[in-house]
């Protein structure tokens, strides 16, 4: 396999075990990571629209994003779909 091919690989393999770790994350966590990483919302929007404070907002953003880390790492130890 060429270098690229192997490179692509581990970025879909990469993308598909983030896709699942974000699929059970709680709604609010999953909710505020994805309107501020992929929708590129700002705090002030993201907090209207989820019915918080701005402050409220970055707050439930940091505790995502720790939740986030901690499950992707584990996820990397130890796959729950078998050995990868």
């Amino acid at each position: 396999m060429c270098g690229g091919c192997s490179a692509a690989a581990a970025h879909r393999e990469l993308d598909v075990l983030l896709a699942d770790v974000l699929a059970r994350l709680p709604d609010n966590h999953r909710d505020v990571l994805i309107f501020r990483h992929l929708e590129n919302l700002p705090h002030e929007e993201i907090a209207t629209r989820m019915n918080r404070s701005p402050g409220a907002d970055r707050m439930l953003w940091v505790r995502a994003l720790a939740v986030l880390r901690d499950a992707c790492g584990k996820e990397l130890v130890e796959p729950s779909g078998g050995a990868r």
